[in-house]
């Protein structure tokens, strides 16, 4: 049984759902003929051709499935993606990566798909519906779509416990949720909110039955514990190599993996706050990395 997809969690309760899946422009693929419904289709090039748009160094924004998508396109089952084999996507990345436009910021994808700069873009169904509103002609694909919800959590000892239980009542309401699904386009986490919804406006949500059921839950658990290795992999065996940083030894004179544990250290010593608790630094060391590395490899991947 998934973990995500209910109301309440082991340790909280859910507020709204969203997906970040793949798109396409209907311009490129129209009804009349085949259509892309899967991320091997976004691999195939052949089939579909055209440029495709996806999230540079996918940690800033969000958690976008880059991984995820290279090991679903590579044929591995959606129920049996974790653990990640991190290596096995990477060199699922690199193969597309001729035809990829890298993104960075997340008006961007959308942008491309209408322009016709590209055919097919990793995005969110939030911005691919608001899209679809103003006109564009752009789809959203549920199938290997990721999911994940925001959520709710009352502090243990909290002194208004009742009330926050009466609030969590309130919000988790059929009507509450489908008034929240019209003001931002999540999804509702309670699933009697479909019984009086807008049929239209249901098919359009994540958590409607027949969207949902082929999707896959973000596992939040292995990418708390892996996301070290996953940025690692990203940036030094994928992501293009050359850096042109102030004050590094002439090219060649080191390696592209020394020169960036030097860089990092520097700016972590620098950022690091000496009053934080051993953990607290080590957090601080970690998001710095990430961000950092990302930051001095703006040329953009290979």
């Amino acid at each position: 049984m998934r973990q995500e997809g209910t109301i309440r969690g082991q340790y909280s309760v859910s507020t709204s759902y969203t997906s970040l899946g793949m798109n396409f422009s209907t311009a490129a693929f129209p009804d009349s003929g085949p259509q892309p419904n899967s991320w091997a289709d976004f691999w195939d090039t052949t089939k579909f051709p055209g440029k495709r748009t996806m999230p540079f160094c996918g940690v800033l924004e969000g958690d976008w499935p880059l991984p995820e998508a290279a090991l679903l396109a590579d044929g591995i089952p959606a129920d049996k993606l974790y653990p990640l084999d991190i290596e096995r996507a990477v060199r699922k990345l690199k193969e597309l990566a001729p035809n990829v436009i890298w993104w960075k910021n997340t008006s961007q994808p959308g942008q491309y798909l209408v322009s016709g700069e590209a055919v097919m873009a990793m995005d969110s169904v939030g911005r691919t519906n608001n899209l679809i509103d103003k006109g564009a002609p752009v789809k959203y694909v549920w199938n290997g779509a990721q999911t994940f919800s925001s959520k709710w959590i009352v502090a243990k000892g909290d002194p208004n416990y009742d009330n926050a239980m009466r609030f969590l009542a309130f919000v988790a309401r059929p009507d509450r949720q489908i008034e929240l699904a019209k003001l931002i386009g999540y999804a509702p986490i309670n699933p009697r909110a479909y019984e009086t919804m807008d049929p239209v406006a249901a098919k359009r949500l994540v958590t409607y039955p027949d969207n949902f059921k082929n999707t896959f839950p973000y596992d939040y658990k292995w990418w708390a514990a892996n996301l070290s290795k996953w940025t690692e992999a990203w940036s030094f065996r994928f992501l293009h190599r050359r850096l042109r940083v102030k004050g590094l030894p002439p090219a060649g004179a080191v390696n592209d993996r020394q020169a960036l544990i030097v860089i990092q250290s520097a700016q972590i010593q620098r950022h690091r706050n000496p009053l934080q608790d051993q953990d607290e630094s080590t957090a601080l060391a970690s998001a710095i990395d990430m961000f950092f590395i990302c930051s001095i490899l703006a040329e953009g991947p290979i």
